[in-house]
């Protein structure tokens, strides 16, 4: 008897869950088409496409030959600005194009560029550029729109495997993103000042200008006593929330995924909904066993901590959200 009514228990237990899961899948799917929310993303590959909630993908860009990085859309949710790498060149091509997949130009060539990061203003581009071979290092510079020139904000700013897009704050003064010795750093544009907060990567800063989300737990490969040689180092995953000054830290949630043969977990930044009320995140899964980079998408509804699986993706999506 006690048995039977455990499971009956358990069966409405798991039948609640999925009534809200439900639920806030379909107000976020109605919340996508009533506030014209732009979500686009890559996965590694050639392709750019849309992402919504509730269907398929759509390609809006194709580049043959090309690696697509970082999507990033500007506050409007209009234009994306994205990179591209040549499977046999170092140099990337940083390009614009309109959200509906038309206007596609290029802004400017630099090697190695990962992590394009469009500033909310619109008037600049932070990304990673170049590349140590052996120290696997990444410099931080930015890109003037208006201006067409590039400046240098940071050398040796971060590990290659932590070159995760800069995030903006809402006024476009401060980029956050994780530095060299592994704490979440803000960097002051105009003066060009470092502050660090808290040890951790994967730094995420809310459109409303509130809260920093970052990951504790490092991955990234860091240099030997002997300078010469790299070792991939990896630590346990867990999701925080911190203010800008680094205060008031709140654990958010567990990254850990449960099939995972490298690097495990939640492996990104979080995405952050326009009105700051969700993030967008995912998990990388059987890898092994369904094939090669696969991902669980999920939403978490921040202030009540309610996180839903989304759908299955392949390969490892990298999003932007705008409106």
């Amino acid at each position: 008897m006690k048995i039977r009514l455990f499971f009956i228990l358990l069966l409405l237990t798991m039948i609640f869950s999925c009534d809200r899961g439900g639920a806030l899948l379909s107000k976020l799917n109605e919340l996508q088409k009533k506030e014209k929310w732009q979500i686009v993303f890559s996965s590694g590959g050639t392709t750019l496409y849309s992402f919504v909630f509730k269907g398929d993908e759509k390609e809006i860009y194709f580049n043959k030959g090309n690696f697509i990085g970082d999507p990033s859309l500007s506050g409007d949710g209009k234009i994306i600005v994205f990179s591209t790498m040549k499977i046999v060149e170092k140099d990337s091509d940083v390009m614009t194009i309109n959200s509906d997949g038309t206007g596609v130009q290029k802004l400017f060539s630099y090697p190695s560029v990962k992590g394009t990061s469009l500033s909310p203003a619109g008037k600049m581009i932070a990304f990673w550029g170049d590349y140590d071979e052996v120290k696997k290092i990444k410099n931080l510079y930015l890109y003037n729109i208006k201006e067409n020139k590039i400046k240098l904000v940071q050398k040796d700013a971060t590990y290659s495997e932590t070159a995760f897009a800069p995030s903006w704050s809402p006024d476009s003064k401060q980029l956050v993103y994780a530095s060299l010795d592994g704490y979440i750093t803000t960097v002051n544009i105009e003066k060009l000042s470092c502050k660090k907060l808290i040890k951790g990567d994967a730094p995420s800063w809310s459109p409303d200008g509130k809260t920093i989300i970052y990951r504790e737990g490092i991955s990234y490969f860091r240099v030997l006593p002997d300078n010469k040689t790299t070792e991939y180092y990896i630590e346990g995953h867990r999701y925080y929330s911190i203010d800008p000054k680094g205060e008031n830290k709140k654990f958010i949630f567990d990254g850990k995924s449960h099939f995972w043969e490298f690097a495990g977990d939640a492996y990104a930044p979080v995405v952050w909904s326009p009105d700051s009320r969700y993030i967008l995140f995912y998990k990388p899964y059987d890898s092994l066993i369904k094939g090669p980079n696969r991902s669980k998408i999920y939403v978490m509804d921040v202030e009540q901590r309610k996180q839903i699986f989304i759908k299955k993706q392949s390969g490892i999506p990298s999003f932007s959200w705008g409106k």
